[in-house]
Formats: C-alpha cells, structure tokens, sequence
C-alpha cells in the first residue's frame, strides 16, 4: 500500500493503529512492554520501529520507566510526542539513521511485518549493542483483530464502491447546478440497509456521511459538495489500503516461525513464538530475543 495512507492517518493525531480493537487487547500489550522495560538498566536507550503514534514508548513511559525512549517511522506526519520520548517521521525501518551499537533495546507493536523484514532485521541489528534485548509483537492470522477488520474492510468496500451510492451522489452535485434538487429518499435509507447487511458501522457511517453532505449541499455550491464526496472517497480509499496491508501483515504460525529465522539470520537470536491472548483469545504473537 502507499505510504500516503499512513501519513493520513498518523497525521490526524490517531493513538493506535487498531482504535476499534477490543479494550483487553490494549491493556495485554501495555503489561507486556511495561514488564519488558522493567528489565531494562535506568536509562537504556531503546528504539521502537515503525512507531506510528509511539503507543509502545508511551506504555512504557506511563508505566514510570526511566528509558532513553525514540520512535521512528515512514509516515512523513506523526502526531506530537508527550515530554521524555522522541518520534521521529519519514524514517524507514530499512534505512536508519543512526550509527552501530547505539541502541540498548528494540521494539516494535505491528510494525516490523509491515516491511522488508531481512532489511529491517539487518539495520535493527546494526543499530543494536551485543546483548541488547529485542521484543517485537506481530498480528496473528488466526486471531480477533484480524477477523474484526476484515470485516470493516468488506462493509467498508461495499459502502464505498459496490453500493454505487458516491457515483450517485456525485451525480446529483452535478444535476444542483442547475436546478435545486432535493435529497432523493434512497440516500436515507442507506445507513439502515448498511446496518441490515453488515454487523457493524463502518458502512452505515459512510452512508450517513454521504447523506449529511447532500442535505447540507443544498444550500451551498455543487462544487463544495464535490469536495466533500471527494475527501470521503479518499479516506475510505486510505483506510481500506491501511486494512489490506494489515490483513498481508498478518502472520500464521508457519510464517511466524519463517519470520524469526529471518530475525536469526540478521543476527537476532529469537525465541519460539509465543501466542499473545487476552480472555482466552490469542490476538498477536510475542517475539523475544537478544542481539548476539
């Protein structure tokens, strides 16, 4: 997928790049980096790959380790970091810049498997000191997240493009600019087909959107409108982009293995892959090593 996607994302000040995920799974990952960081010397400087909104550095920060704490990723936009970490934007995992052996530790929440992970490895490796621990956390195949935005994706794709209903209302824009059109009854009823057909609101929303630009369009230009209808079709285009490369991410447990001898062969020594669950559901994987 585009990197734009991202950089929409990330830009608009976004806290993680699962906002509808179950509430346990977040807090399983906050005592999962803040017992990782407990492990760390005071002061350790740890580097968190493909950061997004530094979601990993700000649990361990809010957890109260005293870490040397920087994010990177490739979006060019990041939002804001809170005192005591640094993000660093348009980075790649596979190019970094900084030199050999500074690092003390390296992370990464659902983001190394989103790259060239024998690149990103290499680099990790190099910017690493011997000894120093390595925790990443990648999506599971199999796993609740996945599944959820899979969904998403289809209800998502549906309202977007099989519905017609963008085509449509760009077509009546284009018919207001000659006569003062009211909102056909189609476009109300919209939001409750999308709900009849899709468990979940990722359509509806779309089609409620739709609606409110058209009812609200009358009384502005068509052109406004086209606008509008415009800057929908690019954030559900961005977001179907950011799912499809979510559900390419996602690892099962062959290519979860397969990733970790990638790790090894760059000079990562890794642990079996661990499930990572919370309430009985495996949602991600755990990967542990060491730079040797």
């Amino acid at each position: 997928m585009s990197r734009g996607a991202w950089d929409g994302y990330w830009g608009k000040g976004a806290s993680g790049c699962l906002p509808d995920a179950d509430p346990r799974f977040g807090r399983a990952l906050e005592t999962l980096w803040r017992d990782f960081a407990s492990r760390l010397p005071r002061g350790a400087k740890l580097l968190d790959l493909a950061t997004g909104s530094g979601a990993v550095l700000r649990a361990i920060a809010a957890g109260g380790a005293k870490l040397d704490l920087t994010g990177v990723d490739s979006a060019r936009t990041l939002p804001p970091a809170p005192g005591g970490i640094r993000l660093k934007a348009a980075v790649s995992m596979e190019r970094l810049p900084f030199a050999d052996a500074r690092f003390d530790a390296l992370t990464s929440q659902f983001g190394i498997e989103y790259g060239d992970v024998g690149a990103a490895a290499a680099e990790g490796a190099r910017v690493l000191k011997p000894g120093a621990a390595v925790r990443l956390v990648v999506h599971r195949a199999e796993g609740p997240i996945v599944a959820h935005n899979l969904a998403r994706r289809a209800a998502l794709h549906w309202a977007r493009h099989e519905s017609g209903a963008l085509d449509r209302a760009r077509k009546l824009a284009e018919a207001r600019r000659t006569a003062r059109l009211a909102t056909p009854p189609s476009f109300r009823a919209a939001p409750d087909e999308a709900l009849r057909r899709f468990n979940g609101q990722a359509a509806a929303e779309f089609m409620a959107a739709i609606l409110q630009t058209l009812d609200m369009g009358i009384a502005h230009p068509p052109a406004e409108t086209l606008d509008v209808l415009a800057e929908l079709e690019r954030r559900a285009d961005g977001e179907i982009g950011r799912l499809d490369a979510l559900a390419a991410a996602a690892r099962d447990e062959g290519a979860i293995r397969a990733l970790s001898a990638t790790l090894h062969g760059a000079g990562l020594a890794m642990r079996d892959p661990e499930p990572v669950a919370a309430g009985g559901d495996a949602f991600a994987w755990l990967l542990d090593g060491i730079r040797v």
